[in-house]
């Protein structure tokens, strides 16, 4: 059975979790065994339904031995805590490496890139974007004769600037060839939300409720999380996002403040008949992964970072009162104290060296006849 397809069709909300396989890409390649610890933590974050909420893409198995070895390591051991995935281009290579990575984990997928705008395919497969897609098909095809208990997604790149009606024609295809997902991909993140809600929702209607179409959206703009909650809106419940944001470029939408919004404005994001969750997601743990992740990767918690950030829940002049919005907390203090103007929490942080400004000016000297200095 395919969890993820089963929980999007109930309009259960399924996070593709990018931290390790386009984190890299970020220049933040994380060692084999944090990959199985990070996919462990964000599992937990679901309880026992972590495989049905969360798909923890663990690497691209063909870029070299040691790479597949440790997507490999992460198929066998963050097993039945996450469903994992590899991720392959459109090379039949490329899918059998993908498929034996991830062989013999309980809720595998593999996802395969193929270009879906004229300018993409010319640059990935020089062809055109209908003769990439037909051989998107033939993928798919060639997925399910190689392991039938490996479900296969493929992802449309450069969805942003391709033709609606030709993906929507080639996702039903795909489907119907044994696809489980159809990702439409803001390759190059530079999609308005208007622009981005409007493909989700002509895709989606013009492909009809076989296909479940996912969103991965990239942030060079700063619109990720925007666009996602587009897709969000019209009906996609799959949505790509990166601890800490931390992706190709400028990255993508951040997991945790997704997570957050969805968990904590379910009914203004999704509409107030929404189920979202087979589980509820545990917020507490959020603040504890993100230190993790920046711990690992080197990608800092600064003061201004959403959510999980060393700013949030503070204030600086004790005018206002912090905002009850709900922000993730531990017993032991692991999003940092209590909201607070004491002035000694901010006083932690390291003191900055002294500018031309601010630093102590020498008293002038008097002057004796003739321009000399004279005594003090």
């Amino acid at each position: 059975m395919d969890v993820v397809r089963e929980s999007a069709a109930s309009g259960r909300v399924v996070l593709w979790e990018e931290s390790a396989r386009d984190g890299a890409q970020a220049k933040t390649l994380m060692t084999p065994g944090f990959r199985v610890e990070l996919a462990r933590e964000t599992g937990r974050v679901f309880g026992s339904d972590g495989p049905r909420h969360v798909v923890f893409a663990a690497g691209f198995p063909a870029v070299c031995g040691e790479e597949f070895e440790a997507v490999r390591r992460v198929a066998m051991e963050a097993e039945g805590a996450v469903s994992i995935a590899a991720v392959c281009r459109g090379a039949h290579r490329d899918l059998e490496q993908a498929v034996a990575s991830v062989r013999g984990s309980r809720h595998a997928r593999v996802m395969v890139v193929v270009p879906a705008s004229e300018a993409m395919a010319q640059v990935m497969v020089h062809r055109t974007a209908s003769e990439a897609l037909v051989g998107g098909v033939d993928l798919v095809k060639r997925a399910r004769d190689l392991d039938e208990g490996v479900a296969v997604d493929v992802c449309l790149a450069d969805a942003s600037r391709a033709d609606h009606s030709l993906m929507a024609h080639y996702a039903q295809a795909m489907t119907g060839a044994g696809a489980g997902l159809v990702v439409l991909a803001d390759t190059v993140g530079a999609q308005l939300p208007l622009s981005c809600g409007e493909m989700f929702n002509r895709v989606r209607t013009e492909a009809g409720s076989e296909v479940v179409l996912a969103s991965h959206l990239h942030n060079d703009l700063g619109l990720g999380l925007a666009n996602t909650l587009q897709a969000l809106a019209a009906g996609v419940r799959v949505v790509s996002s990166s601890w800490l944001g931390i992706a190709e470029r400028a990255g993508m939408v951040a997991t945790e403040q997704l997570l957050f919004l969805l968990a904590r404005r379910t009914a203004d994001v999704l509409g107030a008949d929404a189920a979202p969750w087979w589980t509820p997601p545990d917020l507490t743990r959020l603040p504890a992964i993100a230190r993790m992740v920046a711990d690992e990767t080197g990608v800092p918690l600064s003061v201004t970072t959403p959510i999980v950030g060393t700013g949030v829940a503070t204030i600086s002049t004790g005018s206002v009162r912090p905002p009850a919005c709900g922000l993730p907390r531990s017993a032991g203090g692991a999003n940092g104290p209590a909201p607070s103007t004491d002035r000694r929490w901010r006083a932690r942080s390291p003191p900055r060296p002294p500018t031309q400004a601010t630093r102590p000016r020498t008293p002038p000297q008097p002057r004796r006849a003739g321009g000399r200095p004279g005594p003090r």
